[in-house]
């Protein structure tokens, strides 16, 4: 009986252990890989293959874990514990392959950098300023092609005939804006001041006629004020003869009266 090394043995039970399908996803990351990793190890390849493949590992984690949760049962828990086994190895299992491959990528990448053959070709620094100096003439004094000979004077010219008509266009439009505004701002302090002069006059109206009444009652009283005076005139002249005589009388018996008063105290 041939005894097998325990490395066999530790394939065998791990195959035998671990799903089919989580065998078929191993496998297909790890031809992915190893393709990648020898036939197009790029600068691209280098910042996006670690992340996919870490992406990878995390999602079918969490699809382990699910089946696993799925399928256990904790009133059969014999019958359950195998299903949930293999839910946790497939997370396990799929988790550990894309870390692994992500730092199997770094690691190259930081000891070797990229392969030569898939390095981008860098210009020549001279062969750049010649091309640069070429095209730089080349739009100074015209292109190979019709197309091309425009000098860059012209060029220039040009733009500036157009930038000329468009401000040209916007200062009419600004011009054209400014006289309807205008207008219509003289137009509204028209119709305000019309309005403002309606109402004095109309106030005015009301006043001057509120005045005229006022004044329409002093005049009708003073007439009859002077009316009145006029018929009281006579009475009153009658009255002051009437105090005048007696007066006059008074006046002279007082006249007399010193007189007869001398006279006495001469005797």
């Amino acid at each position: 009986m041939n005894a097998t090394s325990p490395t066999e043995d530790f394939f065998n039970s791990f195959i035998g252990s671990t799903p089919g399908w989580t065998l078929l996803v191993m496998f297909a990351m790890a031809a992915i890989f190893v393709w990648s990793f020898f036939r197009k190890f790029t600068p691209q390849y280098v910042r996006s293959a670690p992340t996919i493949f870490t992406t990878l590992g995390i999602f079918f984690t969490f699809v382990g874990i699910s089946l696993a949760l799925f399928s256990f049962n904790t009133k059969d828990l014999q019958n359950s514990l195998p299903a949930f086994l293999s839910g946790m190895k497939t997370a396990f299992y799929i988790s550990i392959l894309g870390v692994l491959f992500s730092l199997a990528i770094k690691v190259r990448y930081a000891i070797y950098g990229i392969p030569k053959k898939f390095r981008a070709e860098e210009p020549d620094p001279g062969q750049e300023l010649v091309r640069h100096h070429l095209t730089l003439h080349g739009l100074l004094s015209g292109g190979e092609t019709p197309e091309e000979r425009l000098p860059l004077s012209v060029l220039m010219a040009g733009m500036r005939k157009e930038t000329r008509e468009g401000l040209k266009a916007i200062e009419e439009t600004l011009e054209q804006y400014l006289s309807k505004m205008t207008e219509n701002n003289s137009r509204a302090l028209l119709e305000a001041l019309q309005n403002v002069v309606k109402s004095f006059e109309s106030r005015l109206n009301e006043s001057t006629a509120s005045t005229m009444k006022e004044l329409s009652l002093a005049v009708k009283e003073i007439v009859s004020w002077q009316e009145g005076y006029r018929e009281a005139m006579p009475r009153i002249t009658a009255e002051l003869a009437k105090i005048a005589n007696p007066m006059e009388k008074i006046g002279e018996f007082t006249w007399v009266i010193p007189h007869l008063w001398w006279g006495t105290h001469t005797l």
